[in-house]
């Protein structure tokens, strides 16, 4: 792992929870106390409140603070590791691979159940996707792959634009834009391609 990177594994079992928390400098396991059918329960809530074609109204409320527990049941004593990474690159099984981590709540919302439907107290909300980029991986083994195809894979020219017609024949069939070719050269120039 880089630094600023957490890899979290979130492993449902019959009886708790297996959460393995990686950084560039420490690997911690934790077991929670939460069981793959109340797990499960939960994702199923969080999942209707965010589905439109299962609203009865056209806003319906997010359970924020069920939202909340499910982060302090699976990420608390971790929450130090979580707050210092800016990516988190997650691997979960079982209910939680429907669940988007990025709509667990950090800290307790404010506003009550009240503020579940409210847009101010919603926009408030200690989102854990307002903090962190997260990727959801498919296995451990998919970020390995994904960092050795990012070695190899680097663009040639880091830059391509279109728009500012050569010959008289395009320009003719297509509108000219008279600032077309100096915008286009100034990006390339500052994008570090060359200009042709």
């Amino acid at each position: 792992m880089k630094p600023g990177e957490l890899l979290l594994y979130v492993l449902p079992a019959k009886e708790q929870t297996f959460v393995l928390a990686i950084t560039a400098k420490s690997a911690d396991l934790r077991v929670a106390p939460i069981t793959s059918s109340t797990l499960q329960q939960q994702v199923d809530t969080l999942r209707r409140q965010l589905d439109p074609t299962l609203w009865k109204n056209s806003l319906e409320p997010f359970d924020r603070a069920l939202a909340h527990a499910m982060f302090e049941e699976l990420f608390e004593p971790l929450k130090d590791r979580i707050t210092k990474s800016s990516t988190i690159y997650a691997v979960t099984a079982g209910p939680l691979q429907s669940l988007p981590l990025g709509v667990l709540v950090v800290e307790p919302p404010k506003g009550g159940i009240a503020g579940n439907s409210v847009p101010d107290a919603l926009r408030s909300t200690d989102w854990l996707a307002r903090s962190h980029a997260i990727v959801t991986l498919p296995s451990f083994a998919s970020l390995q792959l994904l960092r050795a195809l990012d070695k190899t894979r680097a663009a040639s020219n880091p830059f391509l634009g279109i728009g500012a017609a050569d010959s008289d024949a395009a320009r003719l069939t297509r509108r000219h834009l008279p600032s077309a070719r100096r915008e286009l050269a100034a990006l390339s120039t500052l994008l570090g391609s060359d200009v042709s």
